[in-house]
């Protein structure tokens, strides 16, 4: 019974462990909408245009198509919030290695079922042993009357023999 209370435990832990497994999925799609967002490398090319118009005497026009691509990249404190989520989310995460020793651990306990087939024939030869003892408890009953009944004859033989033995002489 304790197994199977074990092996209950372990599957509610198997489902927790699911739920967390969700959180690498959030990473994955949270990398992916930084790796979509703007790189060092592109904010400074867009300020190298940006002076390279303002040398050239700019135009509002193309000031302003400039001034709504910024608009467009985040801003450092939305870079800062997301990277403090990312690492608040990291100690939550399993790791693949936690994940293999889990299922390592799984291929190696009992089912129900595997449980169930296994005590099945203990369980039957314990019955059997059982009936087994019962039956040469009955036949011990039936020797100790019979030697009750025999234990008796003997003495009546040996009275019997006195008896004689005695008229005899």
């Amino acid at each position: 019974m304790r197994e199977a209370e074990w092996v209950e435990k372990l599957w509610q832990q198997i489902s927790q462990l699911a739920t967390q497994v969700a959180v690498k999925e959030d990473l994955k799609r949270l990398e992916e909408k930084l790796d979509s967002l703007a790189h060092r490398d592109a904010v400074e090319k867009l300020v190298g245009k940006l002076d390279t118009l303002l040398i050239n005497a700019a135009t509002k026009v193309e000031v302003g198509r400039v001034e709504s691509r910024l608009e467009q990249f985040p801003l450092k404190e939305d870079l800062h919030r997301l990277e403090e989520r990312l690492i608040n989310a990291l100690p939550q995460m399993v790791t693949k290695q936690e994940w293999g020793v889990m299922e390592s651990r799984l291929a190696r306990t009992l089912t129900k079922e595997d449980f169930l087939h296994a005590v099945n024939p203990l369980r039957e030869s314990i019955t059997a042993l059982d009936q087994r003892l019962s039956d040469l408890s009955q036949q011990i009953s039936q020797l100790r009357a019979i030697l009750l009944v025999l234990s008796a004859l003997n003495v009546l033989a040996l009275v019997l023999l006195a008896v004689l033995l005695l008229k005899v002489h």
